[in-house]
């Protein structure tokens, strides 16, 4: 990723929420009369919910000199620069303010950046800034 620029964190309480799960998985783990194998797949819940809010409370996009790390709830990608074509905001929700961003790579799917979808405020921020970020890093013609 080389020497990083900036870092915009993308933190949501969907993911952060599953961690209060992990109370209730624990006392059926350990304080209930449910045979063994149940009991060991609730441990095995608990620790996988506690995992999933940690996760998401380290979501974000860290840009860097040689490309983007994209952190979500229990994904890391790396994108290089001459990876990526653009960026793109896709509308969602009943009214259409709130939006995903997706980076478009030169080949592939677009990947998601975002696990939730941001407000049109915070998203149009964030693709401004993505995009300059890719417009710096572009080979410029001689």
């Amino acid at each position: 990723m080389g020497e990083e620029r900036w870092r915009r964190s993308l933190r949501n309480g969907n993911g952060v929420a599953v961690g209060l799960l992990a109370p209730f998985f624990v006392m059926w783990a350990f304080g209930s009369s449910l045979p063994l194998p149940l009991r060991i797949a609730a441990g095995v819940c608990a620790l996988v919910s506690v995992a999933t809010a940690v996760d998401a409370w380290g979501a974000g996009v860290v840009v860097g000199s040689e490309g983007v790390l994209v952190r979500r709830a229990l994904q890391r990608r790396r994108l290089a620069w001459n990876d990526l074509e653009g960026f793109a905001g896709e509308r969602r929700g009943y009214r259409g303010d709130r939006i995903v961003i997706r980076a478009v790579r030169r080949q592939g799917r677009p990947m998601p950046i975002t696990d939730q979808p941001l407000g049109q405020a915070q998203a149009e921020e964030l693709l401004q800034d993505l995009g300059k970020e890719l417009e710096s890093h572009r080979p410029r013609p001689s």
